[in-house]
């Protein structure tokens, strides 16, 4: 198995569907719908990029981890739940955060 900084690389996309394998690849570029995004690419009607929540830019980061209007404490039973990467790169944080949308 391949090793990054110590770390074995899991063939991710062998274990998870389609549809998540491509939710996960918008996530992890920031190349998702959401308004920082559609703001940064001149969308008409984004004219502000900041969450309804007022917490900061409407990013997937935020969304998944920060934003109150989700709900989403449910996905921070494990400590191990709290790290972004891990959410947005693992098999167990893409679909423990997919299951909980």
């Amino acid at each position: 198995m391949e090793e990054v900084n110590g770390r074995p690389i899991l063939n991710v996309r062998s274990k998870l569907t389609r549809r998540e394998t491509t939710i996960a690849t918008l996530v992890r570029s920031e190349c998702v719908g959401l308004k920082a995004f559609l703001h940064r690419m001149n969308v008409l009607g984004f004219d502000n990029p900041n969450c309804h929540c007022g917490g900061g830019l409407q990013k997937a980061k935020h969304m998944i981890m920060y934003c109150p209007l989700l709900g989403r404490e449910q996905l921070f039973v494990e400590e191990w739940s709290q790290d972004y990467r891990e959410l947005t790169s693992t098999v167990r944080g893409l679909q423990q955060w997919q299951s909980g949308q």
